[in-house]
């Protein structure tokens, strides 16, 4: 849920000042309480979508302010990761990718606690779906569709899940 906030908000672009409505804290409302955007928190894959019809970019901003992001934003994460790793590594095939994708598992079961290993993972798995032209969005919103229809049960030996 998005955290309550005191203080009025600007930013460059925008200079109307914004801030969450205090009576309903999924609305950013302008400097004269007038709702600017309405925003629901959804699944955790799809994040907070907006509706707003004054200003959505002032919207998409406020609700970054507020660690709240949607599905575009995996987008401009991935392009970041690409960028970052088309530098670094511009030969790097798939199977490399995959090597060291192996290799950051590896260090996050060690530590399962550690939120930079898993970024590691993060960002690897990232990479290898924009190396091979996978829109990770779509694909995890199309997956988790199946999963959802399916029935899973643990298996007793392995204790993996497994559908059934």
């Amino acid at each position: 849920m998005m955290q309550m906030e005191s203080e009025v908000h600007t930013d460059g672009p925008n200079a109307l000042p914004w801030s969450l409505n205090p009576s309903n804290d999924a609305q950013i409302v302008d400097a004269s309480g007038a709702v600017i955007a309405t925003f629901e928190v959804r699944h955790h894959l799809r994040g907070v979508l907006g509706n707003c019809g004054k200003n959505a970019d002032l919207a998409v901003r406020a609700a970054n302010a507020y660690g709240k992001r949607g599905g575009a934003d995996i987008k401009q994460l991935q392009a970041r990761i690409t960028s970052w790793a088309d530098a670094n590594f511009p030969e790097r095939s798939t199977a490399d990718i995959l090597l060291k994708l192996y290799e950051e598992v590896g260090e996050y079961a060690r530590d399962p606690r550690s939120a930079l290993e898993l970024g590691d993972v993060m960002i690897l798995l990232l990479d290898v779906a924009a190396k091979n032209g996978i829109n990770i969005h779509k694909a995890v919103e199309d997956k988790m569709e199946i999963n959802e229809a399916r029935q899973w049960r643990v298996d007793e030996n392995t204790r993996i899940m497994r559908h059934v």
